[in-house]
C-alpha cells in the first residue's frame, strides 16, 4: 500500500450542488490533484437515485460528479472548528490502494477547483488522415524525436515507450513506480520526457512519457515490436475519429460547437478511460471504451457478481490472456445485447473476467468495449466537448463533405 500524508485544500463555504447527498457526520469536502481528467476525489458525497456501492461508508467521484470510486475504509473524523472532519482515508481500485494520512485543513477559494486549462504544447495543422496499420487493432505511425515507430492508440492508456525504445533513443529515466493493467500483477515504470511527438498533422512538445515494459503487448510476427502506446494525451489535445471499416484514423483540431453526425454519446470519467453509460442485456451498466481492446467485450466480476450473473457467466468456455501485469483468466458466452446511447450490438459472445485485482477488478466500470463497436461504427471522440460521436460509415463520409 502507498501512503501519503497531505495538506487538503478545501472548499468549505457549504454550497454544494443540489443534486448530491452527504453521509450523515461529515462536513463535504472536496480535493483534487493530476490532470484534466485524472481523478478528483468528493468526500462523502452518493448521488441521489443509486445505491451506494456494497460495503462503502462513503464514495469517490471523477471530476463531473458522475462515476462511483469506492472508499475502501475511512476512519473517524476528527473536530476543526464546528466541522467533523476525515484525516485518514484509504482507498482502492483495480488492487492499487493507497492511504492518506491528513495532516491539515486549509481554506481556498471553489475557482482553484477549476478543471486546468489545457497546456500549450500542441500544434495541429488542420485535418489529418493516417493508416490504421492492422487490421483488428489501432496501429498508427508516429514519431518521436525524429525517429519513425509504430504505436498502439489507446483510450484506456497514458504515452507509454518501452524500455528498448527508449535505449534506442538514449532517453533519461527518472523516477521509479508501478503500474497495473488487466494481469493481476503490477509492472515497474520510469518516466521520461520526448522532445517532440509527431502524429499526422499533430506536433507535440516537450512531452511526459512512461517507460514500461508492455511484455507479448507490442511484439508482431515479422515485424519489429510496436514502440509503446499513444493514450490520453493525444485525446485531451486533438478530436479522433477511429474509422476501423475504412482502416484510418481522422485527427482534427478541437473546434466549439462541431455537430455530431450520428449519436453524440457523453463520455465519463472515473480515472483517465472514458466510459458511457449503457446496458448489457438489458441491465443498467458503466462501460469502458478502450481503443486498446482488439478482442470481444469483457463484462468484469464485480458488476456480474452484484447483479447475480456470476455462475452464468462462468459456465462459459474458459480461456486466458494477458496484458500489462501477466495473464487472466476469461470465461467466453454467446447471445447477449449489448445497448450504449442508440446504438445496439446485438447477439455478440462477450468474455468474462475474473482477476481479482488490477483493471478488471474495477469498481466503476461494468465492461470494457473495443473492437466489436469500431469494427462496426465510426467513432469519433471530442474529449474537449465531453462526448463521443458514434456513427454509420456512410454518415462519416456525408459529414465529411458538409
Amino acid at each position: 500500500m502507498q501512503s501519503q500524508q497531505i495538506t487538503l485544500l478545501c472548499g468549505l463555504d457549504g454550497n454544494e450542488d443540489g443534486d448530491l447527498a452527504h453521509p450523515t457526520g461529515f462536513e463535504p469536502v472536496t480535493f483534487a490533484f493530476g490532470g484534466r481528467h485524472s481523478i478528483q476525489l468528493s468526500y462523502g458525497c452518493v448521488r441521489r437515485g443509486r445505491s451506494p456501492a456494497p460495503s462503502a461508508l462513503d464514495t469517490l467521484f471523477d471530476r463531473t460528479q458522475q462515476t462511483p470510486q469506492c472508499l475502501r475504509r475511512c476512519c473517524a473524523g476528527r473536530r476543526v472548528g464546528a466541522r467533523s472532519l476525515p484525516f485518514h482515508i484509504e482507498t482502492e481500485e483495480s488492487g492499487d490502494r493507497q492511504l492518506f494520512r491528513i495532516a491539515r485543513y486549509a481554506h481556498v477559494a471553489k475557482p482553484s477547483f477549476a478543471t486546468p486549462k489545457a497546456p500549450n504544447d500542441t500544434v495541429i495543422a488542420g485535418s489529418a488522415t493516417i493508416p490504421l496499420l492492422a487490421p483488428n487493432f489501432a496501429v498508427v505511425p508516429a514519431r518521436i524525436n525524429g525517429h519513425d515507430y509504430d504505436f498502439i492508440l489507446d483510450t484506456g492508456g497514458h504515452n507509454i515507450v518501452t524500455p528498448e525504445i527508449a535505449a534506442e533513443l538514449g532517453l533519461t529515466r527518472e523516477g521509479q513506480g508501478t503500474s497495473g493493467g488487466s494481469g493481476p500483477g503490477r509492472q515497474e515504470t520510469s518516466d521520461t520526457q520526448i522532445t517532440k511527438l509527431e502524429l499526422g498533422s499533430a506536433t507535440m512538445t516537450d512531452q511526459h512519457f512512461t517507460i514500461l515494459d508492455m511484455g507479448n503487448a507490442v511484439k508482431r510476427k515479422d515485424k519489429p515490436p510496436m514502440a509503446g502506446i499513444l493514450g490520453l494525451e493525444i485525446f485531451e489535445r486533438m478530436v479522433v475519429a477511429v474509422d476501423e471499416p475504412r482502416g484510418r484514423l481522422t485527427i482534427d483540431p478541437p473546434r466549439p460547437g462541431r455537430r455530431c453526425e450520428g449519436d453524440a454519446i457523453p463520455l465519463l470519467f472515473d480515472d483517465d478511460m472514458p466510459a458511457v453509460r449503457g446496458t448489457i442485456d438489458g441491465i443498467p451498466a458503466q462501460i469502458g471504451i478502450d481503443v486498446g481492446n482488439g478482442g470481444i467485450p469483457i463484462v468484469l466480476w464485480r458488476w456480474a457478481e452484484a447483479h447475480k450473473l456470476a455462475d452464468k457467466f462462468r459456465a462459459g468456455k474458459q480461456g486466458s490472456g494477458s496484458g500489462v501485469g501477466g495473464n487472466n483468466t476469461t470465461y467466453r458466452t454467446p447471445h447477449h445485447d449489448i445497448v450504449i446511447g442508440k446504438r445496439a450490438i446485438r447477439d455478440t459472445d462477450v468474455n468474462y473476467a475474473t482477476t481479482p485485482t488490477g483493471y478488471f477488478s474495477s469498481r466503476a466500470d461494468s465492461m470494457n468495449l473495443g473492437r466489436t463497436l469500431f469494427q462496426n461504427y465510426v467513432v469519433r471522440f471530442d474529449y474537449p466537448q465531453g462526448h463521443m460521436c458514434v456513427m454509420p460509415a456512410a454518415s462519416a463520409a456525408k459529414g465529411e463533405r458538409g
